[in-house]
């Protein structure tokens, strides 16, 4: 004899698991984090450079400061302007991404970082960089930067 569930029963079973599924998708990794970059960012120092650089001493001096704002819809830094960035995270570790850009490793920048790649769907963007807690590095014309987070 088939069991047979009563109205009120079915429609607390329906609402216990509709209640449950997020809960079950955020224990399991499918909501994803928001980007770690959001917010405002300030370049705070140069810390490397390769040996050959397209920037001046006067040029680094006048990067220093600036402001970098980084939303889901762009990333704006000066001229610089991607729009919808797609930003993930890169399998490159902080040796390679200081060989590839012939720049001495940073000590500092080998524990605890994550490479972010960013992708524009129009502009260009910064790209790869190393970031933890509220602070990355870029390369901008073979110069190595630190920015920090403001916001």
């Amino acid at each position: 004899m088939p069991t047979t569930f009563s109205t009120p029963r079915l429609i607390t079973a329906w609402i216990f698991a509709l209640m449950l599924t997020p809960v079950i998708a955020m224990l399991s990794g499918c909501q994803n984090p928001p980007p770690p970059l959001n917010g405002t960012w300030r370049v705070a120092q140069e810390i490397g450079a390769s040996p050959i650089s397209a920037l001046s001493k006067h040029e680094i001096k006048a990067m220093l400061g600036k402001s970098m704002q980084v939303t889901d819809q762009q990333v704006e830094f000066g001229k610089l302007k991607c729009v919808n960035p797609r930003i993930q995270e890169s399998r490159t570790t902080p040796q390679q991404f200081f060989d590839d850009h012939r720049i001495e490793l940073v000590q500092d920048w080998t524990e605890s970082t994550r490479t972010l790649e960013i992708s524009c769907e129009q502009g260009e963007s910064l790209s790869p960089l190393l970031i933890r807690d509220q602070q990355f590095v870029f390369v901008q014309d073979g110069v190595l930067f630190e920015a920090r987070k403001v916001e």
